[in-house]
């Protein structure tokens, strides 16, 4: 058939939205319609599996209208299938809109909160013990040398490909550089605007016989570090105080202070110092004297406390064992596997007693994710025994982002609309 783009899309807005029949199992979600800028809803019917509905924006005064305006609706959330993400605007839409319906939170972020927590915790709480565990422990003997640090992970093929397409091209770019410098007699100005480069980058390459290649960044040299030999004989002769240490060496002309003495000396330590306060004895945390590597980043440290040590390779139950030397964190990676087993398994008839457990911790930041689940408790405990799974939500936005940039120049709101609900 011929007939214009125009003519199409004027018969796609004649065509009517089928009637929407008020789903009994109903999933929000958001998405978005300018990325990290403009977001609308969609709504899903999970048990007939298609959407019945999509809103220009995720406010809680759109969702609640549309829930007034089709009653009937008896399990709804936000997120994920029939889950709410514990977004106060989304549950005050719920509440409003649809009082009796039964709200469920979202188990991927029950986990995904867990996980927010430990990392906060981690930074802020634990900055300074991984400052003193830079050492993972290892296998060798704690009076032999350290084992080297583990190899980079190996790159992709695409990684590879990659980095030598963007090689030839700097070295195109030094090779015309030059060209026009010899050959032509351009001078800097002339061949950065030619090029569309930096002033540096031309004075650089022409200042080069050769192409230069991107190196390494060197690692820097610690003013300690000539000392090191030094303080080791003196720390195997029995001089374990900081300030002993830094005034023999100032003696012999060492510039640094004694913080970094004193911090050089805190991570050879294998047990207190003998003039260490009681209270804070039974809390410190010391290093492990045979060690290698480097404690992973905050990240990975993350997943690392919260799993069981069973299912972790050697590496990282190494740096589990390293640190639950603090009592602290000992008790965090007990909750927080015990966390991870109630929502994973969905033991909803353990929920309590983790929240007791939680609030009896002492650890801060537990403490207030524990009252949160608290303040939540319904639709957290309808997350551990709801039979309803939280990728139809999910799917349904893979579909509505491929249509939305197959209509790229013409996708408006209305456009979308249609084309999502008239295809279910």
């Amino acid at each position: 058939m011929t007939t214009s783009a125009d003519t199409v899309l004027r018969l796609l807005h004649r065509h009517p939205v089928p009637d929407v029949t008020t789903p009994r199992v109903l999933g929000v979600d958001d998405w978005a319609w300018r990325r990290g800028k403009a977001w609308g809803t969609i709504l899903v019917d999970l048990e007939h599996r298609r959407p019945v509905g999509l809103l220009p924006d995720r406010t809680s005064d759109a969702l609640a209208a549309w829930l007034r305006a089709h009653p009937g609706v008896e399990v709804v959330g936000a997120r994920n299938g029939p889950w709410r993400d514990r977004s106060t605007e989304y549950a005050r839409a719920i509440a409003e809109g649809a009082p009796l319906a039964l709200q469920v939170a979202d188990r991927w972020h029950l986990l995904h909160n867990l996980s927010q927590v430990l990392t906060r915790y981690l930074t802020r709480y634990l900055t300074s013990a991984r400052g003193r565990l830079r050492k993972l422990p290892g296998v060798a003997d704690p009076k032999g040398p350290s084992a080297p640090p583990a190899p980079a992970q190996r790159r992709t093929k695409a990684e590879v490909e990659a980095s030598a397409a963007a090689r030839q091209r700097r070295l195109d770019r030094y090779t015309e550089a030059r060209r026009l410098h010899v050959d032509e007699g351009l001078n800097v100005p002339q061949i950065r605007r030619a090029l569309g480069m930096s002033r540096s980058t031309v004075r650089k390459y022409l200042a080069a016989d050769t192409f230069p290649e991107w190196g390494r960044h060197p690692s820097p040299v610690r003013i300690l570090t000539p000392w090191e030999g030094y303080l080791r004989s003196l720390w195997d002769t029995g001089v374990h105080d900081g300030l002993g240490l830094w005034r023999e060496i100032r003696a012999l002309g060492f510039t640094g202070s004694s913080r970094q003495v004193s911090k050089w000396a805190q991570q050879q330590r294998t047990e207190p110092h003998p003039n260490t306060g009681s209270d804070y004895r039974a809390t410190c945390v010391l290093p492990v004297p045979d060690r290698r590597g480097r404690l992973p980043s905050t990240r990975r440290l993350v997943w690392i406390v919260s799993r069981e040590a069973e299912d972790l390779s050697s590496d990282d139950a190494a740096v589990l064992t390293c640190v639950r030397a603090d009592p602290e964190v000992a008790v965090v990676h007990g909750l927080a596997c015990q966390y991870v087993r109630v929502v994973r398994e969905k033991r909803g008839a353990d929920l309590d007693a983790w929240l007791s457990a939680c609030a009896r911790s002492g650890v801060g930041p537990l403490v207030s994710f524990g009252l949160g689940l608290q303040r939540d408790y319904a639709a957290v405990r309808a997350a551990l025994e709801e039979p309803w799974s939280s990728g139809q939500a999910e799917g349904q936005i893979n579909r509505l982002k491929t249509l939305k940039r197959q209509m790229y120049g013409r996708a408006g709101f209305e456009l979308l609309r249609r084309r999502v609900l008239c295809a279910a």
